[in-house]
């Protein structure tokens, strides 16, 4: 009898093993079926690397690295024309205001600009510029006292002026006795650094001591704005 216990005890023992086993393998061939699904999901969803805003940049400020990072997005058409590597980016101005977390793309930032061969860079004071200065653009240098025996007309001492800088306030905005078209007399001028020609130069370093200069911006249509919308 206790024999016949033991090899019923025996033969249960391996059955439930054998399930046991059994289970194991349904649980492990079902894992490897999840696993290549994702493979196989993985390997259509092909993706690409975009250089983002990693804090928001104002039109006008100077990109530095801590500004953006690399991701990965899926590829598509949204990323066409993004850059790739963040040290394309670096030292750029930006074109427009940028969100965090916007793909940086051709035409939104532009190289810092170089004074040209030939030509001086002076810090000018200015009673008046338009508002969306930033530096690359081009402006025409006005004295608003008149020149030589017009004293009573406004009087041009530089033409395509190309600003090198140009201060902007946070996030953008004009700062105090600003950037935003004409400005109280008694507000203290803001500076602008231009890159000019040397006669130029001259000519403005001397006539501002006489009146405040106004900046008049080159408008993409050839039209010209002195800062007034």
């Amino acid at each position: 009898m206790n024999a016949t216990r033991k090899t019923k005890q025996s033969t249960l023992a391996r059955r439930r093993l054998s399930m046991r086993v059994r289970r194991l393998g349904a649980a492990l061939c079902a894992a490897l079926a999840v696993f290549a699904a994702l493979q196989s999901l993985s390997a259509l969803v092909r993706t690409e690397t975009v250089v983002v805003a990693s804090a928001d940049i104002a039109r006008g400020e100077t990109v530095g690295a801590a500004m953006v990072s690399v991701v990965e997005i899926p590829v598509s058409g949204l990323g066409s024309g993004a850059y790739r590597d963040a040290g394309e980016v670096g030292g750029s101005i930006a074109q427009i205001p940028i969100a965090r977390g916007q793909p940086l793309f051709r035409g939104m930032i532009a190289k810092a600009p170089v004074a040209p061969d030939g030509s001086t860079t002076i810090e000018v004071r200015l009673a008046s510029v338009p508002d969306r200065l930033i530096a690359g653009d081009a402006v025409d240098l006005v004295s608003s006292v008149g020149c030589g025996d017009q004293p009573a007309q406004s009087c041009t001492l530089a033409t395509n002026a190309l600003t090198i800088s140009a201060p902007i306030g946070s996030a953008g905005s004009a700062p105090k006795g600003g950037l935003g078209g004409m400005t109280d007399m008694a507000t203290e001028p803001l500076t602008v650094t231009f890159a000019l020609k040397p006669q130029e130069a001259l000519a403005v370093l001397a006539q501002q001591e006489a009146g405040p200069l106004l900046a008049v911006l080159h408008a993409p249509d050839g039209e010209q704005s002195d800062g007034e919308h």
